[in-house]
């Protein structure tokens, strides 16, 4: 029996070994630029590893993009804004914060709030969306502390049975402590892993594409993701030819330009109709961008071209310091971390200085890659060259 016990003893902290060994979400939050003068916008940038769910407090909620994306935000005061990812059960989220100072705000800021385990926000930051997240948490701590009983139980039983001194009573409710424990063990975790793999043969595995019936992963009941509605804004109105309306002023090219990025950003496809499949289409997505907005494409699906057309009347070169959003950054002949050698690529600028770019992601085949202008990591030394475009 003894034998027993410790092959047991062994078993669990082996597990417990392996369950620490899970790989927690993490994130980093910035905010360009950080300080703004009352009305104008900064520009929230992401990146998040391990995490099945993301959300930013106060007043923008779930985020959809879970590898990197941005959000452009307008605080009227001084804001600490606070971004949380959660990973799959078992796992402790992970927070990270980024401050846009308002310079002529009057209010006073309090520090940043920290969220713990159990208490994910505090004030107009919480909605219910948290109380769920709450509940996760919980669910998280008691099966750590099944484990932790179900370790002391055994410890009380191994003990027991060693201080028994051969008494038959005392020998019988050690024993009973030992197989009280592991049927309880056994419930718990037969539970788990009866409604794990009732819900993955009814609605597929944990991966993206898993199939109904697909035992692959934890299945997508045991996550908790929160979502948020976000207000439908309607594009700015198009003559029946696809034209701008007599009532939009021509002024205002860069603001269309830049108003229908940000509506693609994410939800723009590229891989069934551009070059490539979607990993060449740069191009092709910055001119289904400028049609969006009413601006004729600029000679096709090529970056060279692009340019060339540019340089030929159709675009101004200007100064980094200059660029505002809605005007065009391009990189040609410049190395990659894949190996090339000549790559080229363009995007459109977002804030004042053109230090966030929106652009197509050749991974993700869509128009939501969010970056700067010389496009790091993917290239390297490149030399970004700014465009106004004239009409």
């Amino acid at each position: 029996m003894k034998t027993v016990f410790y092959c047991l003893t062994l078993l669990f902290f082996f597990f417990a070994a392996g369950t620490a060994n899970a790989q927690e979400p993490t994130c980093t939050l910035t905010a360009v630029p950080n300080s703004v003068a009352s009305g104008e916008s900064s520009v929230l940038t992401w990146t998040i590893q391990n995490a099945s769910n993301a959300s930013i407090a106060p007043n923008i909620g779930s985020v959809s993009h879970l590898i990197n994306g941005s959000q452009e935000v307008t605080p009227t005061e001084t804001t600490n804004y606070t971004m949380t990812v959660g990973g799959r059960v078992l796992t402790q989220p992970g927070t990270c914060t980024a401050r846009v100072t308002v310079t002529n705000s009057t209010t006073p800021v309090e520090e940043p709030f920290t969220p713990s385990r159990f208490i994910p926000c505090e004030g107009k930051g919480c909605s219910a969306c948290n109380l769920v997240e709450m509940g996760n948490e919980l669910i998280v701590w008691l099966f750590g502390m099944i484990f932790l009983l179900f370790a002391v139980l055994m410890t009380v039983a191994g003990f027991g049975l060693v201080t028994s001194g051969g008494n038959p009573s005392a020998m019988q409710a050690a024993k009973d402590k030992f197989t009280n424990a592991m049927i309880g063990l056994v419930i718990v975790m037969s539970a788990w892993l009866i409604v794990d793999t009732v819900m993955k043969a009814l609605v597929g595995g944990g991966e993206t594409d898993a199939a109904i019936g697909t035992m692959k992963g934890w299945g997508p009941w045991s996550e908790v993701q929160c979502q948020t509605q976000t207000p439908v804004t309607s594009p700015p109105p198009r003559t029946g030819g696809g034209g701008v309306t007599a009532t939009t002023a021509a002024g205002d090219l860069q603001a269309r330009v830049a108003a229908e990025a940000r509506r693609a950003f994410g939800s723009m496809s590229t891989a069934s109709h551009s070059p490539g499949g979607g990993t060449l289409a740069c191009a092709w997505a910055v001119n289904q961008i400028l049609s969006r907005a009413g601006v004729s494409s600029i000679n096709g699906d090529s970056v060279v071209s692009m340019q060339s057309v540019l340089n030929g009347g159709r675009g101004t070169r200007i100064n980094q310091s200059d660029a505002k959003p809605g005007d065009l950054v391009l990189v040609t002949g410049a190395r990659t971390t894949s190996g090339s050698s000549n790559a080229n690529h363009v995007g459109i600028c977002m804030n004042n200085g053109c230090t966030q770019v929106y652009s197509n992601s050749s991974g993700l085949r869509s128009f939501s890659w969010s970056s700067g202008p010389t496009f790091t990591p993917s290239y390297i030394n490149a030399r970004p060259v700014f465009y106004r475009i004239n009409n």
